[in-house]
């Protein structure tokens, strides 16, 4: 028996030596390829790449033989306008479902120019505006189709809003002179309409790597997200940071670390919501299934 893995990841390197590394440590012998192979009787085939380079129709034919790391119909989990519509939905069919805790505030927005934000200040948005003029509560606007941290932004006003989509406008001056101000994590809004606005959690889990040695590699000497190292040398897998003070406690738990236990119970609420999130999704089959037929 032949075992063949494609693994193709052009615009990815970092998960490309992820996944050359994890079959490397295989005890079985597995060719790399980074093309689909002739089909063949004897072919045992993984394709371990991009959802663009794989080719599904194959992984259809050829269920017994050949295996994919992608969907084929996926949008109810990678698209965040179809994420919220499936969780939202779900949710209200099932109250007791611990999504309900777990997914922040979310509002969606279809919108292709700054100035249509004010009629939905009276209209979808309007509990966000409210919101925001009562509190001093930070959102976090996503393009629902975007990826890789393109055009995410933080605001706590209406006006911060509307000088985000006026950006999000500049970006698609044909003016190169303005278009060369324009972040270069902005996004052109009349292309991507789709948005999510969530709620901004002012109080997740800080932890300091810095009293923790990992692996035998000297401490580093600021917080990983200060950009200390670049690409996989600043990333850690989380139960490395077992031990590691927790920063954002305060009074008197201020001194306390990380712990097993806490480790534990964070997988175990991360596995509930998970499973909760694919229950979801399965309910949406035209934006999700786990098995297709074509």
């Amino acid at each position: 028996m032949s075992a063949q893995c494609l693994v193709v990841w052009p615009s990815a390197p970092l998960t490309d030596r992820l996944v050359r590394r994890a079959l490397d440590a295989l005890d079985i012998p597995i060719t790399l390829t980074s093309s689909v192979p002739h089909p063949s009787t004897d072919l045992h085939l993984v394709q371990w790449s991009s959802y663009d380079h794989i080719d599904h129709e194959l992984t259809h034919q050829s269920r017994e033989k050949v295996l994919a790391s992608s969907y084929i119909f996926r949008k109810a989990l990678i698209r965040k306008h179809f994420l919220s519509r499936c969780l939202n939905a779900y949710t209200t069919k099932h109250p007791a479902s611990p999504l309900r805790a777990a997914v922040p505030k979310t509002y969606e927005i279809e919108i292709s120019f700054a100035d249509e934000l004010d009629e939905m200040w009276t209209d979808e948005l309007w509990e966000l505006g409210d919101c925001l003029e009562s509190s001093t509560s930070w959102w976090i606007l996503k393009p629902g189709m975007s990826d890789r941290g393109m055009g995410i932004r933080l605001f706590n006003s209406k006006e911060t809003l509307q000088e985000i989509f006026e950006e999000f406008e500049l970006s698609d001056d044909e003016d190169e002179n303005e278009a060369e101000d324009a972040s270069e994590t902005a996004v052109v809004t009349s292309q991507l309409r789709h948005f999510v606005i969530q709620e901004y959690l002012s109080n997740p889990l800080l932890l300091d790597p810095s009293e923790v040695p990992i692996n035998g590699l000297p401490k580093p000497t600021q917080l990983q997200g200060r950009k200390t190292h670049k690409g996989e040398e600043g990333v850690r897998l989380f139960n490395e940071l077992i031990g590691c003070q927790i920063l954002s406690l305060r009074g008197e738990e201020a001194s306390s670390t990380f712990s097993a236990e806490d480790l534990a119970d964070i997988i175990r609420q991360m596995v509930k919501v998970l499973a909760e999130t694919f229950k979801a999704a399965l309910e949406n089959p035209i934006h999700f299934q786990a098995s297709s037929a074509y």
